[in-house]
This record gives structure tokens, sequence and C-alpha cells, in this order.
């Protein structure tokens, strides 16, 4: 449900807030465990530029979400599925955007753990619901808070 997803954001955040705590890192942004350090930085120019922000928050909290998760836990998690079962589907699902994800990371642990955590929710979701509909949730409510917390931390 959506309820779910949110609550599932909720907890994607404050753990990434918890891990950005417990793990040494880089202190220039109040979301570096929760959103990539490129990302960070993109959040902190878009408060200076509408425009920039704009396209920030629309390609990171709209598009990306919805095309990632129409991708990893549709296309692909189905296609595995079909030819390997459920598990293998999860397995190589949770993988692929995790490592997909590794770039964004720029080594830190914190945001690696982040995305692995999301990663899996939305692969747990995708799995116990038969449905990419609360992983979209999931990963929308996920993205729409690291910009929210961002933007209110400026």
């Amino acid at each position: 449900t959506v309820a779910s997803a949110l609550a599932l954001g909720v907890l994607v955040l404050l753990v990434g807030r918890l891990l950005d705590r417990l793990l040494p890192a880089d202190r220039t942004s109040a979301v570096v465990a929760l959103a990539t350090p490129s990302l960070a930085r993109a959040h902190v120019e878009a408060r200076f530029d509408p425009a920039l922000g704009l396209v920030v928050f629309t390609g990171y909290a709209l598009l990306a979400p919805v095309l990632e998760e129409l991708f990893f836990r549709g296309l692909l998690f189905t296609t595995v599925e079909r030819a390997a079962g459920v598990r293998v589907a999860a397995a190589v699902a949770f993988l692929a955007f995790t490592a997909g994800h590794l770039p964004q990371t720029e080594g830190r642990l914190a945001s690696l753990l982040s995305i692995a955590l999301l990663s899996l929710a939305s692969t747990t979701l995708r799995v116990r619901t038969g449905s990419v509909v609360p992983s979209v949730g999931l990963h929308l409510a996920h993205n729409g808070l690291v910009v929210l917390v961002t933007w209110l931390a400026r």
C-alpha cells in the first residue's frame, strides 16, 4: 500500500541518517548517507538556481524512481523470474540496482549501504506484492524525502 511505501521511505531515510552519524564521511551534506555525494552537491547548487532546482527535483524525485523501478523490479525482475524463479530474480534485481548506483557512492560506505537498503526494501515489496507499484511508491517517497530534507537543511 501507499502507507507502507511511505513508512519504508521514512525508515530508509532514518537509517541513512544513522549511517551518516556512525560511519566516517565527509560532512559537506546532511544527507550524504541518503543521497549520493554528487547529488548532494547538485542540491546545494540548485538552491541558488530555481531552474536547476526544478531539474534536480523532476529528475531525481520523480523520473528516476519510476524509470528505475520499471526497469529493475519490472522488466529485469519479470524476465529473470520467468527463466530462473523468484529467488534468483530478487537477487539479480537487488544486485543490479545496487551495482548500477555504485559510481554515485563515490566510495562512501554509508551511501552504498543506504542504496542497498533501498534496493532490498524495493525488491522485498516486489516479491511480496507481485507488483512494481509499491516499489515505485517507496522509491518516490525515498527520493522525495531526500530532496525535501536537503532543501530544508539549506
